[in-house]
């Protein structure tokens, strides 16, 4: 089976991992001292925010060199350092690569606003449109010599012109930069932003978007998808949202592998089931598996969201469901959204508070990793199988496991025998807003299932 398939991933916000020398910024050399902790969770694959040269207008995301590391975070010697040692404890590093945009300090940029031929790699007009910036207000900028730059983020982020081949060809050299140097694949920020309606036309005048998700994003795609292919299974996992049947369409034969699964990140309570059951309907007419996110560095806190009881809970449904599932960092410690300010241009910054290195809350990390260890030994590869619908009940089956959650307010009936809780039973009963994993069968059965095996 291709290894990320069912790969458990995790999300390092570099910035607020672990500071190691005392400026107030997590670091290179930081994430190295505690890749312990990811180790000992259990993870199999870790996505590193952006590490490269950036005046840090949008946390990193505006880079002025993508094949470099700035000295806020440390060294390429640190980067090696890091992917030998995550492959000795069993971890692959997934690079985070920001194909949509620059800085606006970018040498490129730098050239284009002094009339060089560079402008053809971004987009000028003589006039704006009406499209908005992701961050609010225009998407367009004017520059001193009357012409107006493309930003669909902050003003300091110009939008890259895709259909001019230097850009593609100069990706391509991205791309084979880090995989070269050992990453295990790259998430795509922004993968499905980068193609431009033509003439520019309005939002509300196009049945297609004139600049997110458009057809003409597949030949981008597809070229990504033979650099990571020349390769030995590395993976491309794209940020895209949209519904499940166009994000099946996305993982096709040719284009990306992965694609994260937001509407499982952002679903209601009370339509866990229905939007889980959509995905995995949709991704299997493909032959793919969806790819679970719980939290993100751009989504509040998924224990703000949801209340840290029913957190936990998913996170436990999240583990047992076939697919990859990815940890944004500190959601194994039940992290709330924090009072900080960093400046950030989306108002994010509450979402992406340090790690709390001297006070680990015992109770969710023992609940993770158990879950991710009982994952790996008794779920992955097992088929899946919804059982019997029940009011106020999400249950399903893998192999000899089910996985129960109850999302009503009384206590409900579980079958089997429990073999992990992401709360107190209440004797045979299952309390509200509480998820179990059991062993079907016999006692006897669920006694050599789980006897000797639970990780402390």
């Amino acid at each position: 089976m291709t290894w990320w398939r069912e790969a458990v991933g995790y999300h390092v916000y570099l910035r607020g991992y672990r500071d190691s020398d005392g400026d107030g910024i997590g670091d290179l050399p930081g994430l190295l001292s505690r890749l312990d902790h990811l180790s000992d969770l259990g993870v199999d694959a870790v996505w590193i925010s952006p590490f490269y040269p950036s005046p840090q207008a949008d946390s990193g995301y505006d880079i002025t060199d993508h094949r470099a590391v700035d000295p806020l975070y440390g060294s390429l010697s640190d980067v090696d350092m890091l992917v030998d040692a995550a492959r000795r404890l069993g971890m692959r590093l997934i690079a985070d690569v920001v194909p949509n945009h620059t800085s606006a300090e970018h040498p490129w940029f730098q050239a284009a606003l002094r009339g060089g031929p560079e402008r053809a790699r971004y987009h000028f007009r003589a006039e704006p449109n009406g499209w908005e910036s992701m961050f609010g207000g225009p998407a367009w900028t004017q520059t001193p010599d009357g012409q107006w730059y493309l930003h669909l983020f902050s003003p300091q982020q110009p939008d890259l012109n895709w259909t001019n081949p230097d850009v593609a060809d100069d990706f391509d050299q991205t791309l084979r930069f880090w995989l070269d140097r050992g990453f295990a694949g790259v998430r795509i920020d922004v993968a499905g932003g980068l193609a431009k309606h033509p003439d520019y036309a309005d939002v509300d005048s196009q049945a297609i978007h004139p600049h997110w998700d458009r057809p003409e994003t597949e030949a981008i795609h597809r070229r990504w998808r033979a650099v990571l292919d020349s390769y030995d299974d590395r993976v491309a996992i794209g940020e895209l949202w949209g519904s499940p049947d166009r994000i099946a369409a996305r993982v096709t034969a040719g284009r990306l592998h992965q694609v994260f699964q937001f509407d499982w990140a952002v679903a209601p309570w009370e339509f866990l089931q229905d939007t889980a059951a959509q995905a995995i309907e949709a991704l299997g007419k493909v032959g793919a598996l969806p790819t679970w996110v719980l939290g993100s560095h751009d989504l509040p806190r998924v224990a703000s969201r949801y209340g840290l009881r029913r957190a936990l809970a998913k996170a436990l449904v999240t583990f047992a469901f076939p697919g990859s599932a990815w940890i944004y960092q500190g959601d194994e410690l039940g992290m709330e959204n924090a009072e900080v300010d960093y400046g950030d241009p989306g108002g994010r910054d509450g979402f992406r508070a340090p790690m709390p290195w001297d006070s680990l809350p015992a109770e969710p990390l023992t609940m993770y990793r158990k879950a991710i260890a009982l994952r790996k030994r008794f779920l992955v590869g097992q088929p899946f199988d919804w059982l019997p619908e029940r009011r106020d009940v999400l249950a399903f089956r893998r192999g000899d496991v089910a996985c129960v959650l109850n999302t009503g307010q009384q206590p409900v009936t579980f079958p089997g025998y429990p073999l992990h809780h992401s709360g107190p039973l209440v004797g045979d009963l299952l309390p509200p807003d509480t998820a179990v994993w059991t062993v079907l069968g016999t006692s006897t059965s669920a006694a050599s299932l789980s006897e000797d095996r639970l990780p402390e």
